[in-house]
């Protein structure tokens, strides 16, 4: 009988600690089956067999190096305003430098991406209609080679969106540039990389899941608690 009241109060526990939940994180690609899978559509501007194994990894097995424009198609990949998408890079040794893009609201059309580029010494927002590229804001930023950086987009309503650069424990914020007057509002992740960028673990923060009104909270604890008083009359009687 205590073990029908120790359910009882496990799921009241439960069910406060999902509801007090707000935003949750997806992986929407840790490359850990060695392959891109057939969501991930080939655009173009680079290789379209991109080398996947141990060497670029960040965490797990695999990561993945200088992939062409790819854009996730699949509903694990659509992103929309109001999400934060991050994803792990590292800028490998290479003379010219290269850049790492990791794009938002990508579709057929093209998409907007925020940019990583140690060839030019920035961070950078640009518009690829078509996958072309037409530049916007741009921040100056030194960069480590070979070492490890968190890229992360904060996808805000009304067409703005904050690129921010952490350092290699995911934390301490390197550098932000900001840019408004973006067109695109939801859509699939895109990445594309050249020069020797390793990338992995591209995940999206959603913003879908709202904590619930104090009013909601209490009326769904009080029903549950209702329902451990039950339990506990019947097992009494």
């Amino acid at each position: 009988m205590k073990k029908k009241v120790l359910f009882s109060l496990s799921i009241f526990m439960l069910v406060i600690a999902v509801c007090t939940q707000g935003a949750f994180a997806i992986v929407i690609e840790d490359f850990e089956t060695g392959v891109l899978g057939s969501d991930w559509v080939y655009k173009g501007s680079g290789s379209s067999t991109p080398v996947i194994g141990s060497a670029s990894a960040h965490d797990g097995t695999y990561g993945i190096k200088d992939p062409g424009w790819f854009y996730h198609s699949g509903a694990l990949g659509q992103v929309s305003e109001g999400d934060v998408i991050s994803a792990w890079f590292r800028p490998g040794q290479s003379t010219s430098g290269g850049r790492f893009y990791l794009g938002f609201g990508a579709d057929d059309s093209g998409t907007h991406s925020f940019i990583s580029a140690s060839n030019t010494n920035d961070i950078r927002f640009q518009d690829n209609p078509s996958y072309s590229h037409t530049q916007l804001n741009v921040s100056p930023q030194t960069w480590t080679l070979d070492s490890w950086y968190l890229m992360e987009i904060v996808w805000q309503t009304g067409g703005s969106a904050i690129g921010n650069l952490y350092g290699s424990d995911g934390t301490t914020l390197l550098n932000s540039v900001t840019q408004t007057g973006l067109t695109r509002t939801t859509g699939g992740v895109a990445i594309r990389s050249f020069d020797n960028f390793d990338i992995d673990t591209i995940e999206v923060n959603k913003a879908t899941n709202p904590v619930p009104e104090p009013a909601t909270m209490l009326l769904l604890g009080s029903g549950l608690l209702g329902l451990f008083g039950f339990k506990r009359k019947k097992i009494k009687s």
